[in-house]
């Protein structure tokens, strides 16, 4: 049995790191053998140095676990590897033993020329294992939330989405409406999603979330008055071929908008011009609305989410009852989140643990959104949870 350590290291846009080794045909993730006295995290650190220069911080390893599968250049042998991810994509560059770089899809077809290990084994668990952490941008960085003082750096990579009032680049027809006011919803977050999260396929890679009408809605009542833009832009309105309602426990409305890459491209661009005449269909449902409610455009990164229980069903932990798989979040006696959980506590993301703020519903699965309550949104204080798989969907109040 041959021993070896390995890590993940992946751009932002999924592409996983591998290597071929001089006089060898298969390529693999970096890492090798140990030396005396080193442990598996040791070792991954050393060879990643190694063989692609890259200086990683053993604390931010994530363990993806030990696979067995057939050795890739020593006949007849098995290999067994401990494999862990780390987040970032450092600089990378062929050194020692690597004759080759690589950055390999997992969601395209796959080469021929892997080694068992990575395809068999680790790819399959890739699947779905990630989580990301949503950093607004501010005057002077980024923060967990917008507007807020500057916590990190801007990320160097690009953009993957935004926040305010300008929504993406669809018909104006087509943008959200709530149903018994007609008023335009107001635009949330627009994000360019990574490949697991993009569950309606490639060809919708991102969405744009929607608050509309909230708990006191009524429908507009009398006669259309044919004289009244606001009831001819209305009239001209339809839904997005790609529109998903949600609708909350109080009848407060939501929409996820699945875009294509042009629409996402395009954006971010103004809501609808508002056609109400002075005094007229005038908001009142405690719900925001596109053209009541204005807030600048700001970008949105996603990083990388150093978080147990990516890629697994969400838990509410207030209800955890041992289920396989999930690392509940660690506390005191008295309740207070301690450790990886009171860092990871209190942002907006994608996958991983979630921290409702009263309890989470059934039906969700391990590609969701939660939100905390962003600029112009109305959650009492609270967040949100939005499935991008199932239709599940809820948020309370804190």
């Amino acid at each position: 049995m041959i021993r070896v350590s390995a890590v993940v290291l992946r751009r932002p846009t999924g592409e996983v790191l591998t290597v071929r080794k001089r006089g060898t045909d298969r390529f693999m993730l970096p890492g090798g053998k140990p030396e005396p006295g080193e442990t598996p995290a040791q070792t991954a650190v050393r060879e990643a140095f190694e063989e692609v220069g890259a200086v990683l911080d053993e604390s931010r390893l994530r363990e993806l676990g030990t696979f067995r599968a057939a050795a890739a250049n020593e006949d007849g042998q098995e290999v067994e590897g401990t494999v862990f991810e780390h987040p970032g994509v450092p600089h990378v560059a062929p050194g020692g033993e690597i004759a080759e770089l690589r950055w390999l899809d997992p969601a395209a077809d796959l080469p021929d020329d892997l080694a068992p290990l990575l395809q068999e084994r680790v790819l399959p668990v890739l699947a779905g294992t990630r989580a990301w952490d949503l950093w607004f941008e501010t005057v002077d960085g980024v923060d967990r939330y917008p507007g807020r003082p500057a916590t990190r750096p801007r990320p160097t990579h690009e953009p993957a989405g935004w926040v305010g009032s300008a929504g993406p680049a669809i018909d104006p027809a087509t943008w959200p409406r709530g149903t018994l006011t007609g008023l335009p919803m107001f635009h949330a977050v627009t994000l360019l999603l990574p490949p697991e999260f993009q569950r309606r396929g490639p060809e919708l890679p991102a969405v744009a979330f929607f608050q509309g009408e909230g708990q006191f809605a009524h429908a507009r009542r009398g006669e259309d008055d044919p004289t009244d833009p606001f009831v001819a832009d209305l009239r001209r309105s339809r839904e997005h071929p790609h529109l998903g309602r949600r609708v909350d426990i109080i009848d407060g409305q939501f929409a996820l908008v699945w875009l294509t890459r042009a629409e996402y491209d395009a954006g971010p661009t103004a809501p609808p011009p508002d056609t109400r005449r002075p005094g007229e269909h005038v908001a009142d449902d405690e719900g925001p609305n596109a053209w009541d409610e204005q807030q600048p455009t700001a970008w949105v990164w996603l990083t990388e989410r150093p978080d147990p229980n990516a890629g697994h069903v969400p838990v509410d932990p207030m209800d955890w009852d041992g289920t396989d798989g999930f690392v509940p979040p660690p506390r005191t006696e008295d309740w207070k989140l301690v450790g990886w959980a009171e860092d990871l506590h209190l942002r907006s993301h994608l996958g991983g643990t979630s921290f409702p703020v009263q309890t989470l519903v059934e039906g969700f699965t391990p590609y969701y959104l939660e939100l905390e309550e962003l600029p112009g949104m109305n959650f009492g204080g609270g967040n949100a949870q939005i499935d991008l798989e199932s239709e599940a969907f809820d948020w309370a109040c804190g």
